[in-house]
């Protein structure tokens, strides 16, 4: 399963699941919702660095929440990784504290954190005023980065696995 190139129509199938999921929770715990996902460009989307990632991800979600998580899932998919988490907790607290691992974590720009309110309306960077986060290779908006392929994958993959080897030796810095 892992290091297997999934296609759009793959990817765009497990959006979609990813979706319903998102909506069915909300309806069954009428909480606060954490999707976490891993940042991670090109075809493949399950492979040692995004193992990697995934778990960095998960330790630093329940390191904060721990005691407040009333439900969570993990699904591993040759899509990627998911985890869902369910905290009667504000949402907008939970988005700031997410941003701060984001911010602060050695592998947190390569962390997908979405935040959703109980009532389904997702949390982003913009509703705390926070700026959008920079891309991996230059400091410019990595949202625009990406969807203007500003930069080759191969560089960006390269980024990542220094990232990741960094992070595995624990040089964090």
């Amino acid at each position: 399963m892992l290091e297997h190139a999934v296609t759009l129509s793959e990817m765009l199938c497990v959006r979609d699941a990813r979706a319903l999921l998102q909506q069915q929770l909300l309806r069954t715990y009428h909480s606060t919702l954490i999707c976490l996902n891993v940042n991670l460009p090109g075809p493949v989307k399950r492979n040692h660095h995004s193992e990697v990632i995934f778990a960095a991800a998960l330790a630093a979600v329940e390191a904060v929440f721990a005691d407040q998580i009333s439900y969570r899932r993990q699904i591993y998919r040759a899509t990627g990784c998911e985890a869902y988490f369910v905290l009667p907790t504000d949402a907008f607290l939970v988005k700031q504290a997410l941003c701060r691992i984001e911010n602060e974590h050695a592998l947190g720009r390569l962390f997908d954190l979405d935040v959703f309110a109980a009532d389904g309306k997702q949390i982003g960077r913009r509703e705390l005023a926070y700026p959008p986060r920079p891309c991996l290779l230059c400091s410019e908006d990595g949202a625009a980065c990406a969807r203007n392929r500003s930069h080759p994958l191969a560089e960006l993959l390269a980024k990542i696995e220094q990232m990741v080897s960094h992070f595995e030796m624990g040089d964090i810095t």
